[in-house]
C-alpha cells in the first residue's frame, strides 16, 4: 500500500502529536456534520425542536438523496476490483487534492481498519490479524463528496457531507454478519472494540468514542447494501421481460365475480369496497416468485385439489416499540411490510361496514354467562341452535364458545401495558415453507381482524384469478365467520379455504375440530399453519434491541433480519422437501398397514369413510335448546304421531285385504297388491319406531293419556332434562377425545426415546418442549371446559330432583321414568376407559385415523410434487435471465454482480440436487454437470442440527455455514 500519509505500526502506542494532536483529542460524540445546511424533507419540520434529532433528520436526506445515489456505481467498482473484498487493503488510501471547482473543504478524518487478513489462490488466511485507527486528511467538494473518496479506498465515513470518522469494509462487513446471527448492540460492539484498541496501545479519550459514529457508518453501510442489491434487481428484471414477457396481462376485461353467492339476510347498507379489482395475471407477480419459488415459481391451479397454495397468518405481541422514540425516514428496499395506508384503509372499510352494532342475536359474552347462573332457578329461554352459513357447516352455539374461548377472537381486549407502546405487535403472513410473503405493523391494543383481511387482500391481488388458497388461522373458524356475514373479501370467498393451526386446534370445541383441523379437513395434507410460531422464534433475539428503538429503524431491522432468514431457508428448501417426503412416505406406509389390518377384519376403506361421515354429521348437528315450550311442543308431536300410527295401521288393513281379493286376479295384480302391502307395512314399522322414541324422551309408555297435558310442567322439565343430557354428552365426548389425545401424546414421547441416537440433544429437547406445551395446551383446555360441564349437570340434576318431586305429589302420568342424577365427584375421574364409552370401537376409531392419515399422505404428495415441479421451473427461468443479464452487461463491474448470482445459482442447484429426487434432475436445470461437480456440497451444506444456510454472496465459490433450525420437530407431530 501506498497511503498519503505515514502509518503507524499497530502494535505501537500512538504519536501524541498528529494533525495537531490525539486521533481522538476531539469531545465525544463526534461531532460529524455538525454544520449541514438546511434540506428540506418530510420529517425535517417545524415541529422538531430537538437539535440532535433535526441534524439526524438533514443527515438522513442527504444520505438518501444525494450520497447513497452516487455511491452505488462505486461500491459495484470496488466489489469487482477487489474480488469481492478479498483485496481491499490494495486500494490506495486517499490523501489531499485540489478541484477545480474551488470549494474544497479539508476533512480530518479518523479510519479504523483492520489488518492481516489476506485471500491466496481464493484461499483465505489470517496472519497476525489486528486493528489500528489513525488518521487522514481529505479535501472534500460537491465534485467529489468526501463518502466517493472515503469508499474508493475501502472506507465508509460516518456522515454523508463532512465526515470525521470512516472504518474499513471488513470490520462493517464482519460487524453486519455478526449482528444477522445475533441481538444488534452497537454499544457492546463498540466497547468491545475499544477495549481491543486499547490493549493494542491505542489511547482513547473518553469511554464510548466509537459508539454513534460507528453505528452511525454500520447503518449507512447496510443501506447502501441493500440499495446496490435492488440496482442489480431491476436491471436483471429488465433483462427478464425481454426473455419472458410480461407475465400480467394487459386487459383491463373484469374477471369473472369468483365471490357472488346468496346471504341469508342482507345488510341495511351496502359499503363498497375501497380496494381495486385485481389485474389479470396468468401466474403470480415476480414478488411472490421471489418469495417463495416453490409456491408460485410456476404456479397452477389443479384441479384435483382443495387448495393451491397453503398460507398462516398469526400475530405476535412481543415485538414491540415503545411511545415517543421516532427517526428519519428510511425504507427498506426489499421491505416485506404492507403500506400503514392499506391497513388504514382496510380498518376504515371494516369499521364501516359493521358500524357500532353487536353480531345479531348475539348478547355479551359476560351476559350470556351471567344468565347461565341464573337459570339453575328457572327454565331458560335459548335461541334456538342453528347453522348461520352453509359454507360454516358449524352451528352457532360452537362458533359462539370458540370466540369465548380465544384471547385472539376479543377485538376490544386491551393489554395492560399497550398505553406504553406505539408499535405493538407484528402481524405475519407465511406460507407453508415458513417464507415471508407480507407483514403488518400492528398499532392497535388488540389483535384486530382488519390486518388479517389486509393481508390476504395484498395476497390475492398478486395471485392469478383461478387459485385457490388455504388459510391456516388460530381462529379460522371465527374469521371464516365474519367473512360470510359482513361481506370482507367477497371476490374471494370461493378460493378461499380455512383451517386452524394445528398447535392451536385442540383449543377449539371439538364440533370445530372435526371441520377446521388440518388433519382432518380434506386438501391440507400435513400443513401444519405453525410456521409464524417458528418465526417469531428465530426473530426473538431482536425484542430487546427494538423495543426503544425509531420507527423507521425498527422495521428496517425487520426487514433485514427477515432477509437474512429467507436466504437461509431458499437453500434448505431442498432438505425441507426431502424430510417431508419421508415423513410423508412414512406415514402412508403405516396408514396402508393398518387398513389392510382392518379390511381382515372385514372394515373397508369405504366402510370407514361411511362411519367417519356420520361421526362428523352427528357431532357437528346444532344443539337442542331448552325452553318451557318443549314439553308441549314434545306432546302435540307424540299425539301427532299417535294418530299417523292409526292411519297406518289402516292402511296396512286396507292392503291386506286388497292382497286377500287378488287372490284369483292375474300376476300384475296380485304383484302390485303385494307392493302396496309391503309399503303400507314399511311406513307402519317406521310410524312405530318414531313413536317408541318420542315416547321414551318424554318418559312415558304408548298407554299414557296425553290429550290433556300439553302444559304439564312434568313434560316441560323432561324435555329440557333432555336437551340438556345431549349437550352434556357432547361434551363429554369432547372431553374423552382430548384425554386420549393426551394419553397418546405420552406414548409418543416415550416412544421417541429411541430417537436420541440419531438427533442430537438439542434437537430433541426442542421437541420434547414443543410437545409439552401441546400437552400442556390440551390439558389447559380440558380444565377450562370442565367447569361449564359442572355447571350443566347442575342445572340436569335440578331439573331432575323437580321431576322426581311431580312424581311424587302424582303429578306425572302413569308410569313415567325418572332420570338418574349424574355424580359431579365421578366427572374429574372420568377417564378413556369408563364404562361410559363400551358403546366405542377402538379399532375402527384406529382404522378411522389411518384413513385420514391415508388421505393427507395423497394429499401432502401431490403438494411435493407440484413444488418440486414449480422449483424446477423458476430455477431454469433464473439460470436463464441471469444468462442473459451476464452477457447484455455493459461494463465488466456489472458482469461480475451477475457472475456472483450465477455461481449463487449453481451452489444452490447443487445443494437442492442432493435432497431432492433423482428423477428430478434427469432433464437440466442449467448447470452443466461440471459446474455442478466442482461445488463441494458438503462445504456449503454444513448441517448443525439444522439447515438454515448462510450464503456470502460475495465470494466465489459461496461459503454457506448452518445454523440449527426447528423445522423437523414440528414435522414428527402425528396431530
Amino acid at each position: 500500500m501506498s497511503p498519503s500519509t505515514p502509518l503507524r505500526s499497530s502494535m505501537v502506542p500512538p504519536t501524541p502529536t498528529r494533525y495537531g494532536g490525539s486521533p481522538f483529542s476531539r469531545s465525544p460524540p463526534f461531532q460529524d456534520d455538525v454544520n449541514l445546511p438546511s434540506i428540506v424533507t418530510p420529517f425535517n419540520i417545524e415541529g422538531i425542536d430537538d437539535r440532535y434529532q433535526r441534524t439526524m433528520a438533514q443527515a438522513s436526506t442527504a444520505w438518501q438523496e444525494r450520497i447513497i445515489p452516487r455511491l452505488i456505481p462505486v461500491f459495484i467498482k470496488i466489489i469487482h476490483s477487489t474480488r469481492g473484498f478479498q483485496r481491499l487493503q490494495e486500494l490506495p488510501i486517499p490523501g489531499r487534492r485540489v478541484c477545480r471547482c474551488g470549494k474544497t473543504r479539508l476533512c480530518k478524518v479518523s479510519v479504523c481498519r483492520m489488518n492481516g487478513m489476506s485471500f491466496v489462490s481464493e484461499a483465505f488466511a489470517l496472519a497476525n490479524l489486528t486493528a489500528e485507527i489513525y488518521d487522514i486528511q481529505i479535501d472534500a467538494c460537491d465534485c467529489v463528496p468526501a463518502a466517493q473518496q472515503l469508499l474508493e479506498a475501502g472506507l465508509f465515513p460516518s456522515a454523508p457531507l463532512h465526515p470525521s470518522f470512516a472504518v474499513e469494509l471488513h470490520v462493517l462487513e464482519l460487524t453486519r454478519e455478526v449482528f444477522l446471527r445475533t441481538s444488534p448492540n452497537n454499544t457492546a460492539w463498540t466497547a468491545a472494540l475499544e477495549a481491543f484498541l486499547q490493549n493494542l496501545g491505542f489511547q482513547l479519550d473518553h469511554e464510548g468514542t466509537l459508539r454513534r459514529s460507528f453505528a452511525s457508518a454500520l447503518e449507512w453501510y447496510s443501506h447502501l447494501r441493500n440499495v446496490v442489491d435492488e440496482h442489480v434487481d431491476v436491471l436483471q428484471e429488465k433483462v427478464r421481460r425481454d426473455v419472458v414477457g410480461d407475465a400480467v396481462l394487459n386487459s383491463t376485461a373484469t374477471p369473472p365475480q369468483m365471490g357472488t353467492r346468496k346471504r341469508d339476510h342482507k345488510r341495511p347498507l351496502e359499503k363498497e369496497n375501497p380496494f381495486a379489482t385485481p389485474i389479470r395475471r396468468t401466474r403470480a407477480s415476480e414478488y411472490l416468485r421471489r418469495r417463495c419459488p416453490a409456491c408460485f415459481g410456476d404456479m397452477k391451479h389443479d384441479r384435483d385439489s382443495t387448495a393451491d397454495v397453503c398460507v398462516c397468518t398469526d400475530a405476535c405481541f412481543t415485538q414491540k416499540r415503545e411511545a415517543g422514540n421516532m427517526d428519519p425516514p428510511k425504507i427498506h428496499p426489499h421491505s416485506v411490510f404492507i403500506s400503514a395506508g392499506t391497513c388504514e384503509e382496510m380498518e376504515a372499510y371494516v369499521d364501516e361496514v359493521r358500524g357500532s352494532r353487536p353480531l345479531p342475536g348475539r348478547p355479551a359474552p359476560k351476559k350470556r354467562r351471567g344468565a347461565r347462573v341464573k337459570a339453575t332457578v328457572a327454565v331458560e329461554e335459548e335461541e334456538e341452535d342453528h347453522i348461520e352459513y352453509e359454507a360454516l357447516q358449524v352451528p352457532k352455539s360452537v362458533l359462539d364458545g370458540c370466540e369465548d374461548s380465544f384471547k385472539a377472537a376479543d377485538e376490544s381486549r386491551m393489554r395492560s401495558d399497550s398505553d406504553r407502546f406505539d408499535d405493538t405487535g407484528l402481524m405475519a403472513l407465511l406460507c407453508r415453507h415458513d417464507r415471508v410473503l407480507w407483514m403488518a405493523n400492528m398499532k392497535s391494543k388488540g389483535e384486530k381482524q382488519f390486518y388479517t383481511l389486509a393481508l390476504l387482500e395484498t395476497l390475492f391481488q398478486d395471485l392469478p384469478e383461478d387459485i385457490v388458497v388455504a388459510i391456516l388461522y388460530d381462529i379460522a373458524c371465527q374469521l371464516h365467520r365474519s367473512v360470510l356475514k359482513w361481506g370482507f373479501l367477497a371476490p374471494f370467498i370461493k378460493r378461499m379455504v380455512f383451517a386452524v393451526a394445528v398447535f392451536h386446534a385442540f383449543v377449539h370445541r371439538l364440533e370445530c375440530q372435526l371441520r377446521y383441523h388440518p388433519r382432518k379437513r380434506e386438501g391440507l395434507g400435513f400443513t401444519s399453519g405453525e410456521g409464524c410460531e417458528r418465526l417469531w422464534h428465530l426473530i426473538s433475539r431482536l425484542i430487546s434491541s427494538l423495543r426503544k428503538s425509531g420507527f423507521h429503524h425498527r422495521l428496517y431491522t425487520l426487514n433485514t433480519q427477515l432477509r437474512f432468514i429467507d436466504e437461509n431457508n431458499l437453500f434448505a428448501l431442498g432438505a425441507w422437501m426431502a424430510r417431508r417426503q419421508a415423513f410423508c412416505d412414512n406415514k402412508q406406509a403405516s396408514a396402508e398397514a393398518i387398513l389392510a389390518e382392518m379390511a381382515k377384519r372385514g372394515y373397508s376403506r369405504a366402510d370407514l369413510a361411511q362411519q367417519w361421515d356420520l361421526q362428523v354429521k352427528t357431532q357437528t348437528k346444532p344443539q337442542p335448546s331448552r325452553s318451557k315450550h318443549l314439553g308441549v311442543q314434545a306432546v302435540n308431536e307424540v299425539l301427532a304421531l299417535r294418530g299417523e300410527k292409526k292411519a297406518a295401521k289402516d292402511r296396512v288393513c286396507e292392503a291386506e285385504q286388497t292382497w286377500k281379493d287378488a287372490t284369483g286376479a292375474d300376476d300384475s295384480a296380485r304383484l302390485n297388491a303385494r307392493s302396496a302391502l309391503l309399503e303400507a307395512r314399511l311406513d307402519l314399522e317406521t310410524v312405530t319406531e318414531n313413536l317408541a322414541k318420542r315416547e321414551a324422551a318424554l318418559g312415558v309408555d304408548g298407554q299414557a293419556r296425553l290429550e290433556k297435558a300439553q302444559k304439564s310442567k312434568f313434560f316441560e322439565y323432561r324435555m329440557n332434562v333432555l336437551a340438556l343430557k345431549t349437550l352434556i354428552l357432547s361434551l363429554l365426548r369432547s372431553r374423552n377425545l382430548e384425554l386420549s389425545e393426551l394419553k397418546r401424546s405420552g406414548h409418543r414421547q416415550q416412544g421417541s426415546n429411541g430417537m436420541i441416537s440419531i438427533l442430537s440433544t438439542v434437537r430433541m429437547s426442542l421437541i420434547h418442549g414443543i410437545e409439552w406445551k401441546l400437552r400442556s395446551a390440551i390439558s389447559t383446555s380440558v380444565r377450562n371446559r370442565l367447569p361449564r360441564i359442572r355447571r350443566l349437570i347442575t342445572e340436569y340434576n335440578k331439573l331432575c330432583l323437580k321431576l322426581a318431586d311431580l312424581a311424587i305429589h302424582r303429578q306425572a302420568p302413569k308410569g313415567a321414568k325418572i332420570p338418574a342424577t349424574i355424580d359431579l365427584k365421578a366427572i374429574p375421574t372420568l377417564d378413556v376407559d369408563d364404562s361410559i364409552w363400551d358403546d366405542a370401537d377402538d379399532s375402527v376409531k384406529r382404522g378411522i385415523r389411518a384413513l385420514l392419515d391415508e388421505k393427507r399422505a395423497e394429499e401432502e404428495g401431490r403438494f411435493l410434487r407440484n413444488e418440486r415441479r414449480s422449483m424446477k421451473a423458476w430455477f431454469q427461468e433464473e439460470w436463464l435471465v441471469v444468462n442473459r443479464a451476464l452477457e447484455s452487461a455493459d461494463c465488466d463491474a456489472l458482469q461480475f454482480q451477475f457472475q456472483i448470482r450465477r455461481t449463487r445459482l449453481v451452489a444452490l442447484c447443487a445443494v437442492w440436487q442432493s435432497s431432492l429426487p433423482a428423477g428430478d434432475f434427469v432433464t437440466r436445470w442449467g448447470p452443466s454437470d461440471v459446474e455442478l461437480a466442482e461445488v463441494d456440497v458438503k462445504k456449503h451444506q454444513r448441517q448443525r442440527n439444522g439447515d438454515i444456510v448462510d450464503v456470502n454472496p460475495f465470494s466465489a465459490p459461496l461459503e454457506i455455514v448452518a445454523e440449527e433450525d426447528d423445522g423437523l420437530a414440528w414435522d414428527l407431530f402425528d396431530i
